[in-house]
C-alpha cells in the first residue's frame, strides 16, 4: 500500500492504520540482491549484486528501478 497523508477528517483508527502503513514502508527499507518483491513508486533499495553497492529507487510508475548512488 503506498503512504498516503493522514487527513484531518479521518477517523482517530484510521490515521492509526495509515501512520502504521507509512512506518511499514520505512522499515520496508532492504538490501539484497534481489529487489523487493511487492515494491511501491518511490521506494529505496540498496543493491548489493555487484561488488559496489547501488542505491536504487523505483519510479513514480512502479515498473522500474532507478539508480541513485553508487557505493564503494
Amino acid at each position: 500500500m503506498a503512504y498516503s497523508p493522514v487527513v484531518s477528517s479521518d477517523t482517530l483508527a484510521s490515521s492509526v492504520a495509515t501512520l502504521n502503513t507509512a512506518f511499514d514502508l520505512l522499515l520496508g527499507l532492504s538490501h539484497a540482491a534481489s529487489a523487493p518483491s511487492s515494491p511501491e513508486p518511490w521506494q529505496p533499495w540498496i543493491d548489493t549484486t555487484t561488488s559496489n553497492s547501488t542505491l536504487k529507487t523505483r519510479n513514480a510508475a512502479n515498473n522500474a528501478w532507478i539508480p541513485v548512488y553508487w557505493m564503494e
